[in-house]
């Protein structure tokens, strides 16, 4: 069944043209309305065969290896994982020049959201990579890397070098010392372009919008 997030019809895509470091250029769609992204097959390709060899990292990655290094540490709710990733991808990826796929964040009720997140998620799962207890989309619900989940972000993992693998470690800390609101006053605090739509903006911050 399609969520109210991905109601757009996605009428009007547009191109986006991407160049990495080393000269690669590729290309996918994205819609302005609901940021959903769609690659092309051959393009989709491409980056696929590119990645066996070179750094590049996809959601799925990210999200694998962001349980990874939290050493069995669940991650508390599907917002919270929205966030994090959020982080992980405006921040430390671009600190570390880390190439990886542009899940489309938009602003939502509640800051950025991608759903490209959430569909990564419902794959992983079903691939038995990782699973989730408590109330599903409520902060009781808490995500784990499974053990075939474990080999999987362990072989991701050599795709960063031993210091940025120990600073994503650091990232994961720092951030698991934040509640979800905690999180999200850091985020609409630096990325207010995410808070348009914002249900909760107001009483994260509490103040109010000018």
């Amino acid at each position: 069944m399609m969520s109210r997030k991905d109601e757009c019809r996605c009428e009007h895509m547009e191109r986006v043209d991407r160049t990495l470091d080393d000269g690669l250029s590729y290309y996918y769609y994205q819609c302005p309305t609901c940021y959903r992204v769609e690659y092309p097959p051959c393009e989709a390709q491409k980056l696929l065969e590119y990645s066996k060899e070179h750094l590049f990292m996809y959601v799925d990655d990210w999200i694998l290896l962001w349980l990874y290094v939290g050493d069995g540490a669940p991650v508390r709710g599907i917002t919270k994982l929205q966030k994090d990733i959020f982080i992980v991808l405006m921040e430390f990826a671009q600190q570390n020049d880390i190439p990886s796929e542009n899940p489309g964040f938009k602003a939502y009720k509640f800051g950025p959201y991608a759903g490209r997140i959430d569909r990564c998620i419902d794959t992983l799962t079903k691939m038995g990579f990782v699973t989730s207890y408590g109330r599903i989309n409520t902060e009781s619900e808490r995500f784990f890397l499974t053990e075939s989940g474990t080999e999987a972000a362990s072989a991701i993992s050599h795709k960063l070098t031993e210091d940025q693998l120990e600073s994503l470690r650091n990232l994961r800390r720092d951030l698991q010392q934040f509640s979800v609101q905690g999180e999200m006053t850091y985020v609409y605090s630096h990325y207010p372009e995410y808070t348009d739509n914002s249900v909760v903006f107001e009483r994260t911050l509490h103040r109010r919008r000018s």
